[in-house]
């Protein structure tokens, strides 16, 4: 299928692509494992709500400022796309590949972003508000200041990110892999890490307050001066962490190791051992 015959129809508006879509995919010679070619495609501002580009190659399209809103973008390619300042709010990106795809300053609250692929995605100052990663491979991504309050990330391998200054307020990182990564100044209130691997994370001067690290392992994590007030360490593993400065004021920390960690000026007033 040539790139032309696509993008002629994508010009058409969404109600004509998606009718096209849907008798291609339900026609006698349908072909469900084809995908479809919009490779490079020139879509910057396109107003594409609601449109079914599942499966489809969008492999280096310009998609910035495009409204994806509520689109239809499963298993989808979008390997080194623009996607900056794209709105894909509640968007079904489940499975898509976004390896080194540019999002920085998008907006994906609500989106659906399961066992995606975002290595090396740079989502610098991006909304994923309530949005769904569970399983999701983002290891190397950059993740600095975005809001994503409430996240699901069950499982996401985010080894090496980046999430320095990232809000995550209540976000659910249970189970993830946070080896190396950095998340200076990030705010992890009530976020849950159960049984998340944080060895030698960079954590300085995290606000982690109430939040529930039960299991961790924190092996070598730096935390100077984080704040660890009323949070669950129970069973974690600090063992060579740098804990120096940091606040663990009324700390659930029984069970924990911290063999050979750095507690210099720690504060554990009213903590659990």
């Amino acid at each position: 299928m040539k790139t032309a015959q696509p993008m002629g129809l994508l010009a058409q508006g969404v109600t004509t692509w998606n009718d096209w879509r849907s008798q291609a995919e339900t026609g006698v010679n349908a072909s469900p494992s084809r995908r479809i070619n919009l490779r490079e495609a020139p879509l910057k501002r396109a107003q594409l709500r609601a449109v079914n580009l599942s499966l489809v190659d969008c492999c280096m399209a310009d998609l910035r400022y495009a409204d994806l809103g509520h689109a239809d973008l499963q298993e989808a390619l979008f390997y080194t796309a623009n996607l900056s300042y794209a709105h894909l709010d509640y968007a079904n990106l489940t499975g898509a590949d976004l390896r080194e795809a540019s999002l920085h300053d998008s907006h994906l609250r609500g989106a659906l972003l399961n066992a995606a692929v975002l290595t090396t995605a740079d989502l610098t100052r991006s909304v994923l508000r309530e949005a769904q990663l569970k399983q999701a491979d983002l290891r190397q991504a950059s993740l600095s200041q975005a809001d994503a309050c409430m996240v699901q990330l069950t499982e996401a391998n985010l080894a090496g990110a980046d999430l320095s200054g990232a809000i995550l307020y209540t976000a659910d990182l249970g189970r993830c892999n946070l080896a190396s990564a950095t998340l200076n100044q990030a705010d992890l209130r009530e976020a849950n890490f159960a049984m998340t691997t944080l060895q030698d994370a960079v954590m300085h001067g995290v606000d982690l307050t109430a939040a529930v690290c039960s299991a961790a392992n924190m092996i070598g994590a730096a935390l100077h001066g984080a704040n660890l007030t009323i949070a669950n360490l129970s069973l974690t593993n600090l063992c060579m962490a740098n804990l120096s400065r940091a606040c663990l004021e009324g700390t659930t920390l029984s069970g924990a190791n911290l063999i050979c960690a750095n507690l210099l000026q720690a504060r554990f007033g009213n903590a659990n051992f």
